[in-house]
C-alpha cells in the first residue's frame, strides 16, 4: 500500500506537470503573438502622436495671429492695452476702463 501511495503521488505530479506542459504552448504563442504586435501599435502612436503636435503647433500659431489682429485693432482705434485687474461688481474704474 506505501508503494501505491508513493508512486499515485508521483503519477500526479508527472499530470501536473504533463499538464502543464500542455497549456504552456498557447500561453508562449499568445506572448509572442502580443509582443510582436506590439511595434506596430507603437509606430500608429507615434503617427497620431505627430499628427497632435502639428495640430497644437498650428492653433498656438492661429492663437497669436489672433492676439496680434487684436493689438492692431486696439492700436486703430486709438486704445491702449488696459491694465489687468480684478474688479468688483460695483466698482467705479471698471467703467472708465470699458469693462462692464
Amino acid at each position: 500500500m506505501v508503494a501505491a501511495k508513493v508512486r499515485g503521488k508521483k503519477l500526479d505530479k508527472k499530470l501536473k506537470k504533463w499538464s502543464r506542459a500542455r497549456q504552456r504552448p498557447p500561453g508562449t504563442t499568445r506572448k509572442r503573438g502580443e509582443q510582436e504586435a506590439l511595434p506596430d501599435e507603437y509606430e500608429e502612436q507615434d503617427k497620431e502622436n505627430e499628427a497632435l503636435k502639428e495640430k497644437a503647433s498650428s492653433l498656438a500659431k492661429e492663437i497669436r495671429y489672433r492676439k496680434y489682429l487684436l493689438e492692431e485693432v486696439r492700436k486703430a482705434r486709438g486704445k491702449e492695452r488696459p491694465p489687468v485687474r480684478v474688479f468688483g461688481p460695483l466698482c467705479k474704474e471698471r467703467k472708465e476702463y470699458g469693462v462692464l
